[in-house]
């Protein structure tokens, strides 16, 4: 599951050999995170069925990194507009572009 679609919750869906079923990905869910669906797992011989247990496996962003329920960018500023201050523009993994107010001399953002 990509970066993107974690942060912007999806609906996905997962076969198995027995059904398909649609699941339902939260917004924020973390790396590793466990989705159970009770008694729909394989058939035992004796007894109720097992559970069906998917697991979320998150794809590296190339910019952003995920940090429990917080999203991280690091990015190279030039040395031109660190000292004479300017704007960075940077795609968020919602798509939208966000536009950075950077002051000259001085390494903090003052418009996200």
């Amino acid at each position: 599951m990509s970066l993107r679609n974690i942060y912007m919750g999806k609906k996905s869906t997962v076969s198995t050999k027995d059904m398909t079923i649609e699941v339902d990905i939260k917004k924020g869910t973390k790396d590793g995170e466990r989705i159970t669906y009770k008694g729909m797992g394989c058939q035992q011989r004796t007894g109720p069925p097992g559970d069906l247990v998917i697991i979320i496996n998150r794809i590296e962003y190339p910019l952003f990194q995920q940090r429990n329920c917080n999203i991280h960018c690091s990015i190279d500023i030039d040395q031109t507009v660190a000292s004479k201050g300017g704007e960075m523009c940077i795609r968020h993994p919602s798509g939208d572009i966000i536009c950075l107010e950077l002051k000259p001399g001085n390494d903090e953002i003052l418009d996200a």
